[in-house]
């Protein structure tokens, strides 16, 4: 926060000749905004899915008139003025204004990652939760006095971004294993013991540059009282998947001809587990009707925009 205030400080007073006010930098904070705009609002950062029961050709006729027309305001020239000052100065200022915001703009967009998997090949890892950003202090515990009546536990970890491997992502393995609620799970045995009456588990966040997996937890009043043993439970149930997870790495068994699915389960349970999930997945996939349009067409465009026209459907279920 003291670094963006001495950068602006310092954009400030050189627009300014060393001197500015709060209007000043209301105006600025405006061009900041308005280069935000014009930079990410464009016609190639587009993707439009139209969704109706109307051939190919004449979606087309509708689509490409009224898109087509838009225009890419990032490269248009500058305009406008600041109020309350001279004409050619205000004109001036705010040249000044735009420009240097293009830049800040500008340089921030480049931090950030790209969102097309087939632009990043290698992404990089950037939580935005880490010990750095808590004082070096991991975990951390945040606690919250809800309104209403409610007993809720929630776990984030701060997990590698899988954006780019949407059919191969450990996080579908981890939901299904800590969702799990037969005999044996973590579940079953924090319900029998009284503590908790749900669980869910997934992806809160997944980005190009991360995931925050989620675990969420209905807890009763026992377990409110006890939920330190709640995450204890859960803490040894993810050391066992990870233990697992390190012996079928380092023992690769596949299923040979003469192996039965009973030894091949057990020689690596992780494995045929994962051909479970991907199996039902598939199946799902195949089945499974487009779901209502008003949810279907703003889902399949975000899903083109990371995945291309080409997997958009189908990334996530084969």
């Amino acid at each position: 926060k003291e670094e963006g205030n001495s950068r602006l400080d310092g954009i400030l007073r050189s627009i300014n000749d060393g001197e500015y006010d709060e209007h000043d930098k209301a105006t600025f904070v405006r061009a900041v905004l308005l280069a935000f705009h014009k930079l990410h609002y464009r016609p190639t950062n587009m993707t439009v899915v139209v969704v109706g029961p109307q051939t190919l050709d004449e979606l087309e006729s509708w689509v490409v008139p009224r898109f087509g027309r838009i225009p890419d305001r990032w490269l248009e020239k500058n305009e406008g003025t600041v109020e309350g000052a001279t004409e050619e100065a205000a004109v001036e200022k705010w040249a000044k204004m735009q420009k240097a915001a293009a830049k800040l703009v500008n340089e921030a967009a480049n931090d950030a990652p790209p969102v097309s998997i087939n632009a990043e090949k290698k992404p990089s890892f950037c939580p935005s939760f880490r010990p750095q950003l808590q004082g070096g202090k991991w975990p951390i515990l945040v606690t919250v006095l809800p309104l209403k009546s409610t007993r809720t536990l929630v776990l984030y970890f701060p997990l590698p971004p899988t954006w780019h491997v949407p059919d191969q992502s450990p996080t579908r393995i981890l939901s299904h294993l800590f969702g799990h609620e037969g005999p044996g799970s973590a579940f079953a045995l924090l319900q029998d013991t009284g503590l908790i009456t749900s669980l869910s588990a997934g992806n809160r966040v997944s980005a190009p540059d991360q995931n925050l997996f989620q675990i969420q937890m209905s807890l009763t009043a026992d377990g409110e009282e006890n939920w330190k043993e709640v995450v204890r439970v859960l803490f040894s149930y993810g050391r066992l998947i990870r233990d697992y997870a390190k012996k079928s790495m380092s023992s690769h068994p596949g299923q040979a001809e003469d192996t039965t699915r009973a030894e091949y389960a057990n020689l690596d349970p992780l494995r045929r587990i994962w051909d479970e999930v991907a199996t039902l997945d598939r199946m799902r996939f195949d089945q499974t009707s487009p779901g209502h349009v008003y949810s279907f067409a703003p889902a399949l465009a975000q899903s083109a925009s990371k995945y291309g026209t080409t997997h958009c459907l189908s990334a996530g279920s084969l």
